[in-house]
């Protein structure tokens, strides 16, 4: 007998569950790469985050798994801008929470040492990379400038590039007229 779900005082239900393992038919075999974490870009703006540097924090993704996937992204990837000149900005306390795509998020610097200390991170997890590119607010040239330079500092732990963050929120977020559609998207 079970116990009465929450809001169903006095209900009672029973069931009967068999489960037959056939080790002779494995089925299909998971990736071990399978496991993955998703990150805003705007996390970047603090190159100490992921660094080598931040071992509790490899540490936690070495403990998911020692081939997982990390996806630097989300909505601030088209917000986020790539600064190979800038001063990074002080470190923060503690990670960014998810952009929900309602307002412009704030523009945050991505700098190569960002990209090189990410590098580091993922040595030392053990895990690979899909990198968020900001194709809603930054030109061609500076999103080829910024993937040549990743896909460089990355090399084989660089499984794909992001190309762009829901393009649906971009009229609702300020980076495109309230008409944008696919048919413009694809353009």
């Amino acid at each position: 007998m079970l116990a009465s779900p929450p809001g169903f005082a006095g209900l009672r239900a029973s069931a009967r569950l068999r489960l037959t393992v056939h080790p002779e038919k494995p089925g299909h075999a998971i990736a071990p790469d399978f496991a993955g974490l998703s990150y805003e870009t705007s996390q970047l703006s603090d190159p100490s985050f992921f660094s080598r540097e931040n071992g509790p924090l490899a540490g936690f993704h070495r403990r998911l798994g020692t081939a997982g996937i990390l996806r630097i992204g989300g909505n601030t990837s088209e917000f986020s801008v790539w600064s190979p000149a800038a001063a990074p900005i002080q470190p923060m306390a503690e990670a960014l929470g998810p952009d929900i795509g309602r307002h412009p998020a704030p523009r945050r610097p991505v700098t190569p040492l960002a990209v090189r200390n990410l590098r580091g991170f993922l040595e030392l997890s053990g895990w690979r990379l899909i990198y968020g590119l900001n194709m809603g607010s930054e030109s061609p040239e500076t999103v080829a400038a910024e993937a040549a330079y990743v896909a460089g500092v990355m090399g084989d732990r660089l499984v794909a590039f992001q190309l762009c963050n829901e393009p649906d929120l971009f009229a609702r977020n300020g980076l495109r007229p309230a008409d944008y559609d696919y048919r413009q998207f694809a353009t």
